[in-house]
């Protein structure tokens, strides 16, 4: 796959290269492009891929002369799909390379320990109280990784079909009655994955 899309690339710039290298030269109405805007459209466009071509620019003559440099394009093909890990341990390379891949997971759970749950700032003056409010955090985030298992899906996509799901209070005959919203295809299909009964439609009469 990362092969495939380096030939891609490498064929997308090369027509990039020929359009600007015509631009350049044309000499047409308006104000005519300048030696440090091609190199900025060349910066921008090409990226990183611009380490495979050979690029000069003849401000004075208005030419730009270019060509693919063949030994790094072989370089970038031989490595396309590789990486490599460099480690301390003894575990044997599949291992490593497991354990690599869950490092994103792990990075992500602080994420939303600190952002998403708000682990911090703990306002708190008791260590009794801190630990509770670090373990409900925690909780949390055992819950949102336990959602995401049985639906598939992301907690934020999870949060934002359900969130629409609310309580209206009305007033029937003079009792308060809460009423909840119509239940969507969507959010309905959510509550089955987690194996959640739906919520009853009428949830408090006072």
């Amino acid at each position: 796959k990362d092969l495939k899309n380096l030939e891609e690339t490498a064929e997308e710039c090369k027509s990039f290269l020929k359009d600007l290298e015509q631009r350049f030269r044309s000499e047409g109405r308006g104000r005519p492009m300048t030696e440090g805007g091609a190199w900025k459209r060349i910066h921008k466009n090409l990226g990183r891929t611009e380490r495979m071509f050979e690029i000069e620019i003849d401000g004075e003559n208005r030419k730009i002369k270019w060509e693919l440099d063949r030994e790094t394009l072989e370089y970038e093909k031989a490595i396309a799909g590789k990486f490599l890990l460099v480690t301390t341990t003894d575990l044997k390379p599949d291992r490593v390379m497991k354990e690599y891949k869950n490092l994103k997971d792990v990075e992500r759970a602080f994420d939303d320990l600190k952002n998403l749950l708000k682990l911090r700032p703990i306002r708190h003056r008791t260590n009794k109280r801190a630990r509770g409010h670090v373990f409900i955090c925690v909780l949390s985030l055992l819950l949102e990784k336990l959602m995401e298992k049985h639906t598939d899906r992301t907690f934020k996509s999870i949060k934002e079909k359900l969130e629409p799901l609310k309580t209206n209070q009305i007033k029937i005959y003079g009792e308060k009655i809460h009423k909840r919203d119509a239940i969507s295809p969507e959010q309905k299909e959510i509550l089955d994955e987690l194996n959640v009964e739906k919520p009853p439609k009428i949830l408090v009469n006072v």
